[in-house]
């Protein structure tokens, strides 16, 4: 099952791509949905690239596991990708037999960038689980739409 963001940020591909791999800018996006806290309980200023860095989450308040954030960057052309290689560890989500995410931002003519946000999942919870993804991507998309808004 896929859940599909194609968004038009108002910032540039710099700025995108620095929001990108801000933990801080992951936070204010699930926010306060979804809240993450390191498991060493420290908070990298970026990502580190290709390190897995353990999470706990709480969902509306309430534990809902451990997932991972290891992201790997490619660049094809004017596009840049990042791929998220974590995901869920235990909880409600270790029940999807794979995860798989994807973000991407390219320039457009005026500036501002284009924001492409996919995420594959598949097992038997998957189509329970869907609409919950769905929702959380919906919410994470405008979030984002707000932050890029803000002067870096």
């Amino acid at each position: 099952m896929r859940v599909v963001l194609d968004l038009v940020l108002d910032c540039d591909v710099e700025r995108a791509w620095a929001l990108l791999h801000s933990p801080a800018a992951m936070r204010f996006a699930m926010a306060p949905v979804l809240a993450p806290t390191p498991v060493d309980g420290a908070w990298p200023s970026t990502w580190p690239a290709a390190t897995a860095v353990a999470l706990d989450t709480r969902m509306l308040g309430v534990p809902s596991g451990r997932m991972t954030v290891e992201l790997h960057d490619e660049v094809r052309g004017d596009v840049r990708i990042v791929h998220d290689r974590g995901g869920p560890q235990s909880g409600p989500l270790d029940a999807l037999s794979s995860w798989r995410h994807r973000m991407a931002v390219s320039p457009l003519p005026d500036g501002r960038c284009r924001f492409r946000d996919r995420l594959d999942v598949s097992g038997a919870a998957a189509p329970a689980m869907w609409p919950t993804l769905w929702a959380l991507w919906q919410w994470r998309g405008h979030r984002l739409q707000v932050l890029a808004r803000r002067e870096g």
